[in-house]
């Protein structure tokens, strides 16, 4: 007599699914955005004094990005603001010239904080005209001929 032999068969397990972790969320970090100068347009005869000056310098600092820490270079200023207006917040420590333009100091900030929007209404006029070169009421800019693109 033979014997046989045989191979015993594996014994398999069914398979349990694993759940699959979850893949890790990726976040994107967007490069910080430099913001977006929408001074377009400047009135060539600025104001000099009281509320029409405060509404024109709150108006362009805000739509360069000045306020919010944006550098501006010199040339883009004095277009702007004027040789005058710029050599005087420079010597007072309100200005700072730097590697990458001239940015509002610490100082800088507090004093144009406390002007605070003082005149919203001329400010809001303001922006009008430097962004679409239309005069606005609120300016009592009447002569568009001191509009100048820049």
């Amino acid at each position: 007599m033979q014997k046989q032999i045989t191979k015993a068969k594996a014994v398999t397990k069914p398979a349990t699914k694993v759940a699959a972790k979850p893949a890790a969320k990726r976040t994107v970090r967007k490069a910080p955005q430099k913001p977006v100068d929408q001074v377009k347009f400047v009135i060539t005869t600025r104001p000099s004094a009281g509320a029409r000056l405060a509404g024109y310098t709150a108006a362009w600092m805000k739509l360069s990005g000045f306020i919010n820490g944006a550098p501006m270079s010199r040339n883009r200023m004095v277009a702007i603001a004027g040789e005058t207006a710029v050599a005087y917040h420079t010597r007072q420590g309100n200005f700072e010239r730097t590697e990458a333009g001239m940015i509002l100091t610490e100082q800088g900030k507090a004093h144009f904080a406390i002007r605070g929007d003082q005149a919203p209404d001329y400010r809001a006029g303001f922006e009008v005209l430097m962004t679409t070169g239309k005069l606005d009421p609120r300016t009592d800019v009447v002569n568009p001929t001191i509009v100048k693109a820049i």
